[in-house]
């Protein structure tokens, strides 16, 4: 693989590249025009999606918080964390390997084997992990977790395990004839809206742990229902009836393939799980509900403030992977340098007001009874610092060929966190936890973007990067100071605090970063999609430059 033998500086401006001429400059530029234009058109629709479904979920998770006690919200939550866990072991990748291979075939034959060879791999494993739970449930509540009230709940979540191995069949199914909306109608729209509804009945109707993990259960019903309906609509799978299927013919079978495939996959799948709930599953085993309850109130707050990377991510990955795989190296270095530019610029102001004002933020969402997570909260919000700076590296490396290195380092990050959680958790629980994932996110992080660089070029720092975010952690400190020495402490200095940050941080960006080449082909490609005219904002940010 050629690689360029320097990173452009995105720090100044397109005009800055080295080993361009002129011409080749306004290439660039056109190509990039092309680049950012092809994000938003593609990319709208899924990250309006995105959006929704994040708002919505996370107010749902704050209703449910509010409502329900300490103890019952860790009981849901331990409940929640299970089905997710449970949900990577029974699929074993296969909605990711059904969506690869159906691409790969043009006769039905083949992609119904496909689609039928991943339900035959999964759906008996299901059944049988069902099961299991469903009848270990009790010795799990009391042996594990020393709460027999913990029983029926983790039941209600096993109920809905097989709707969602079904959802996911169907929808990899779905995406792998190339139809992208039903993914969002789904588990975008429809599974977090009626999850929503469903929760507010339950509390309408006075319902505590065991009805809450009902709301979600039955939320997970009505989507497996509806990706069977377009498993049936977009799919070849019954185009020939059900018989055939049942007697062997006029499919060609394609387990092995399928196992192949998707089994390294499930590795980082699960290790993944590991970071995201082993620290949940400890607290339950060492300490007790209530501060699995408060943990699961802090770790919300701390993962909203990777929305941003995670939007940008999801849309810019299937770019950096075209751009890779034709070799353009420089545009590669450029947009990734702009993404991890606008990711961390617009995440810092939600950074830095919840880790300087914890208690605040917990109090205004969550409420007061969950407070004695603000300390871990803080800690939380260091290791998403580190995943804003370091920009998309994850999504970059794996479209880029790194899922290897990808797998390897996911491992290494799992087993640190679980040796790290069992020495600390006992002796200093909701710190210990806290503790024990930022420094297994932050191992991740470096190893990822050492990678990244060793293998692309690829890095994020640029000065208008690093000069604005320097900038606002100095408007921010003197702000605090000011708060907490002369004003005081309270809801209506803090709001005062952020009104006063957001322009002289605007400002900031402004003057320090500038606005570039590629930055104005975005607003370009905005007003485009959206019919919008955005001239004013542009003619302030003129005068500022």
């Amino acid at each position: 693989m050629v690689r360029p033998r320097s990173v452009p500086t995105v720090g100044h401006g397109l005009s800055q590249h080295l080993h361009y001429t002129p011409s080749s400059r306004v290439v660039m530029a056109d190509d990039l025009d092309g680049v950012f234009r092809s994000i938003f058109k593609s990319g709208s629709i899924v990250f309006v999606g995105f959006v929704v479904e994040m708002l919505i979920s996370f107010f749902g998770k704050v209703l449910v918080a509010r409502w329900l006690t300490r103890v019952d919200y860790g009981a849901v939550a331990i409940g929640s964390s299970l089905l997710s866990t449970l949900s990577v072991i029974v699929l074993l990748g296969m909605h990711t390997g059904v969506s690869r291979y159906l691409s790969r075939y043009d006769d039905d034959d083949s992609r119904r084997g496909v689609i039928l060879s991943a339900f035959q791999i999964s759906l008996p494993i299901t059944v049988v992990v069902t099961a299991g739970i469903f009848i270990l449930a009790d010795p799990l509540a009391t042996r594990v977790f020393n709460d027999s009230e913990l029983g029926p709940v983790l039941q209600v979540f096993a109920v809905a395990l097989p709707f969602l191995a079904v959802t996911k069949l169907s929808l990899g199914a779905v995406r792998g004839m190339q139809r992208t909306l039903p993914k969002i109608y789904i588990e975008n729209l429809a599974t977090p809206i009626f999850r929503l509804g469903l929760v507010v009945v339950a509390i309408v109707l006075g319902a505590q742990a065991i009805g809450v993990a009902w709301a979600y259960a039955l939320a997970r019903i009505l989507p497996g229902i509806a990706g069977l309906y377009f498993l049936y609509r977009l799919t070849p799978l019954f185009s020939e009836g059900v018989r055939p299927l049942i007697f062997g013919r006029k499919y060609v079978p394609m387990r092995r393939q399928l196992l192949v495939f998707s089994l390294p996959l499930v590795v980082s799948a699960a290790m993944g799980r590991v970071l995201a709930d082993f620290d949940t599953y400890l607290l339950g085993y060492y300490a007790d509900l209530g501060l699995v309850g408060t943990y699961n109130v802090i770790y919300p707050i701390a993962t909203a403030m990777g929305f941003v990377l995670s939007a940008f991510g999801y849309l810019t990955m299937p770019v950096i992977s075209r751009l890779h795989a034709e070799k353009r190296h420089d545009e590669m270095a450029v947009l990734y340098q702009g993404v991890a530019k606008w990711v961390f610029l617009t995440t810092l102001p939600l950074l830095l007001v919840t880790f300087l004002f914890p208690r605040f933020i917990i109090g205004v969402t969550f409420g007061s009874k969950y407070l004695a997570g603000a300390a871990a909260l803080q800690l939380l919000i260091v290791s998403y610092f580190v995943n804003a700076l370091t920009g998309p590296n994850i999504q970059t490396l794996t479209s880029i060929g790194g899922t290897r290195s990808l797998m390897k380092f996911n491992i290494f990050a799992a087993v640190v966190n679980i040796v790290l959680n069992v020495l600390l958790i006992p002796r200093y629980e909701l710190v210990g936890a806290a503790a024990a994932t930022v420094i297994a996110l932050v191992l991740l992080d470096v190893l990822v973007s050492v990678r990244l660089y060793r293998q692309a070029r690829l890095q994020p720092f640029g000065r208008s990067l690093v000069l604005p975010a320097v900038f606002g952690i100095a408007v921010a400190a003197v702000l605090y100071a000011v708060v907490v020495r002369v004003v005081g402490v309270s809801p209506v200095s803090i709001v005062s605090m952020f009104v006063l940050f957001v322009p002289l941080y605007a400002v900031g960006v402004l003057w320090f970063g500038g606005i570039e080449q590629y930055e104005i082909m975005i607003v370009n490609s905005i007003e485009d999609r959206f019919d919008i005219n955005l001239e004013p904002i542009k003619r302030i940010a003129r005068r500022l430059m």
